[in-house]
């Protein structure tokens, strides 16, 4: 029976608590991530993380390309959705600010370009949707690669890793020959698409029954690594490519690694994080607009309030609705499913003693 991989829950609530230092606790004289940006590291650890988490629904357990949308807009659209109306309504009303090009961006989901790469000012409230951009863009270029994989026997973990190149060659053309700053490059898909598609090409690789390229205390060779690697001083080019493939080898290997460690990402502090840790991203944005007005403690409060309020009213009811009608999953909401079946992420991994994941009989497409 496979695990409940709830130490991914718990590195999911380390990177909404990374943002949420970097958002409310830098600049206030209490920033223990001092020659850190926590704020960019938080995001760098959910997109690693996603890049599993997709890899395994679509290359290892095989879902039906179908049911992956339907599970992601459940997952997704309400919740963002329902933020984006509300914040968008409360902008016009108290600040009489409509910047329809903006919101179309937001909305359709083409806001990392629009916002960053073109270099076009929007309002704060909706500047923290281009990693949402990023990660959707990313989960239809691997959706393409698991149909392509199913239907024609393209080897999957090639595509992805031709995707990995790719990205880090418009990193590098990009660094080189452009005078582009840090929104109008790493705000860009293809030179982000990197860091999702990392982690992805290593579930492939664990699946087709290679040996993991570290195992027990290991595991914190490439985690340190990872982290030392994010630290200011280290330049962008180097901190997304070599940085973030130490973060991906990390998160797909927690698996391996020792119980003790283990137990650090399962506290009950960051596990319960991680699971409402959407929400709270979508919410902590407009309180991060306010927070100099009105401090960085009360500002949080609020975007942690705010989140669960979203969390619980909204998001999980909603999934739970979506799903149940769509792909017959059971109704239990995420914070609370049996330890024994698919986790608050939508994963099932084997136990760390099965050495690496054994790939299933292909399943069609619908």
């Amino acid at each position: 029976m496979a695990a409940r991989a709830t130490y991914l829950d718990g590195w999911r609530g380390t990177a909404i608590v990374a943002l949420l230092i970097g958002h409310f606790v830098g600049g206030f004289g209490l920033d223990p991530w001092s020659g850190f940006n926590a704020g960019r590291l938080g995001v760098e650890l959910f997109f690693v993380l996603s890049g599993l988490l997709m890899a395994n629904l679509l290359f290892v357990r095989q879902v039906a390309i179908p049911d992956f949308y339907k599970r992601r807009i459940a997952r997704i659209f309400p919740a963002l959705y329902a933020y984006l109306l509300i914040v968008t309504i409360g902008l016009a009303v108290v600040f009489h600010a409509f910047d329809g090009r903006s919101i179309t961006a937001v909305f359709l989901l083409g806001f990392n370009y629009y916002g960053g790469a073109a270099g076009v000012d929007t309002a704060v409230p909706y500047q923290h949707i281009w990693s949402l951009c990023i990660e959707e863009h990313s989960y239809i270029l691997l959706s393409l690669i698991a149909i392509a994989s199913r239907r024609f026997r393209v080897k999957d973990h090639a595509l992805i890793a031709v995707g990995v190149v790719v990205s880090w060659v418009f990193v590098a053309a990009y660094t080189a020959f452009t005078n582009w700053d840090y929104y109008g490059l790493f705000w860009r898909t293809e030179a982000r698409l990197g860091s999702v598609f990392c982690s992805a090409w290593l579930v492939c690789w664990l699946r087709d029954g290679n040996r993991p390229l570290v195992r027990g205390a290991a595991v914190l060779a490439p985690l340190l690594g990872g982290l030392a690697l994010q630290a200011n001083h280290v330049p962008d080019p180097l901190k997304y490519t070599v940085g973030t493939t130490l973060l991906a080898v990390a998160v797909t290997h927690l698996q391996f690694a020792p119980p003790w460690l283990l137990r650090v990402y399962q506290t009950n502090l960051l596990t319960r994080a991680g699971v409402r840790s959407y929400s709270i991203y979508l919410w902590q944005q407009p309180f991060m607009a306010v927070r100099k007005t009105v401090g960085g403690p009360i500002a949080l409060v609020g975007a942690i309030v705010m989140g669960l309020a979203s969390f619980y009213l909204l998001e999980d009811p909603a999934r739970r609705w979506l799903n149940a009608r769509w792909t017959g999953e059971p109704r239990a909401p995420i914070a609370s499913a049996p330890p024994d079946s698919v986790d608050a992420v939508g994963l099932m991994l084997p136990t760390a003693k099965s050495g690496a994941w054994k790939e299933p009989p292909r399943t069609p497409l619908v």
